[in-house]
């Protein structure tokens, strides 16, 4: 996929204009998930946001406001690693981690309801890591741990200045240690392989219908930052 498809397709993500508390005014993707048929399904290859409270979350359970509603996100209960039932191992897909560009500083999307951190948070995610336009990364996060929180990041694909995709699972992880931070996380790189700083922090957790999403931001040891976007399953 070139940086032109890319930057295509992030542009089109819709996070509404933002009120002072940095939440939108509007659901995401609200102009293209207009009345439809009984027979339309939930979401289309052609839709790069996540699901909104029309299309997945019940009307019993919606929440803006984090001191409302903290969510215990289970997704639906556990499975026989310890992890929610809703943690996935799959390579995750561009096509939905396109709304990450414009993730920072947005919140939650209305129709959401924000999760504390917890062991509902933990397991495995899909996740995007989005420098620019030109730079974006694939990976798969594990968060793992109790009194010291746990992440490791498997890398898989890597776009740079509008480049082939180059597969990355061959490098080797990343791993960080750290603690809870507020609802989020914030943990630093301790792999040997690193050099510099390099952290990995998530600022809030929240779900939509069987969705989870997580919002927040990764520093490379170079010193370059990223938005980072996870979603599951």
């Amino acid at each position: 996929m070139s940086e032109e498809v890319l930057a295509e397709l992030d542009s089109q993500t819709c996070y509404s204009d933002l009120d002072p508390l940095h939440r939108n005014t509007e659901p995401l993707g609200m102009e293209t998930t207009e009345e439809t048929s009984e027979e339309t399904t939930e979401t289309t290859e052609e839709t790069t946001e996540p699901p909104t409270e029309e299309t997945t979350a019940p009307a019993e359970t919606s929440a803006t406001d984090p001191q409302q509603s903290s969510g215990n996100g289970d997704g639906g209960g556990m499975n026989d690693a310890g992890f929610p039932a809703i943690s996935t191992f799959e390579h995750p897909d561009i096509s939905e981690l396109m709304w990450v560009a414009n993730a920072a500083d947005a919140g939650a999307p209305p129709g959401a309801t924000y999760i504390d951190f917890s062991d509902a948070c933990k397991g495995a995610w899909k996740c995007r890591l989005y420098y620019d336009e030109s730079t974006t990364q694939l990976c798969t996060v594990i968060i793992d741990g109790s009194d010291e929180i746990r992440v490791n990041i498997a890398w898989y694909l890597l776009w740079y200045n509008g480049e082939e995709p180059i597969n990355e699972e061959n490098n080797d992880n990343f791993t960080f240690s750290g603690y809870q931070w507020g609802n989020g996380i914030h943990t630093e790189g301790n792999d040997i392989h690193t050099e510099g700083k390099s952290t990995f922090e998530i600022d809030y957790f929240y779900q939509i219908g069987e969705y989870q999403y997580a919002v927040g931001k990764f520093t490379a040891p170079s010193g370059e930052t990223a938005t980072v976007g996870m979603i599951r399953p």
